[in-house]
């Protein structure tokens, strides 16, 4: 919101992770009500996106034909946002045990274990051979 009024214009927040562990961004854009006084700002329309929504599209629309579709960020360090194979752009872990996979399906917390997020860079994408073709890209 805060940062919405500043702008006045519509943008992309950064990437995050929900207290739930997934990953998402959201786009907002000002709202205005007219007055005499010409355009006066009135609010924020905010809708997130979650990047496993994002897969599940590009699964569903590609995963069985030829075509690999790989989205990921333009900058270093390339993290994944969503590939048409199916490979889920993070993966959790315990944060007092890395090597120890999140036993939770999607949550920050299992127990009293914190779960920590972390995202998969574009060359680190391994699983399948349509995984290969996204690296060989």
């Amino acid at each position: 919101y805060i940062d919405c009024k500043t702008r006045q214009k519509a943008h992309w927040s950064d990437i995050y992770v929900y207290e739930t562990g997934y990953i998402g961004i959201t786009h907002v854009h000002p709202i205005y009500m007219s007055s005499e006084r010409g355009q006066i700002f009135d609010g924020v329309l905010a809708v997130d996106y979650r990047f496993d929504d994002f897969e599940n599209f590009l699964v569903d629309n590609y995963q069985a034909s030829d075509t690999v579709v790989a989205i990921y960020e333009d900058e270093e360090p390339h993290y994944l946002i969503a590939v048409s194979t199916g490979t889920p752009a993070s993966t959790e872990y315990l944060a007092s045990d890395p090597s120890q996979l999140c036993p939770s399906a999607s949550g920050a917390q299992y127990g009293s274990n914190e779960c920590v997020t972390e995202r998969l860079r574009i060359r680190d994408v391994r699983g399948s051979w349509h995984d290969d073709v996204v690296l060989e890209a």
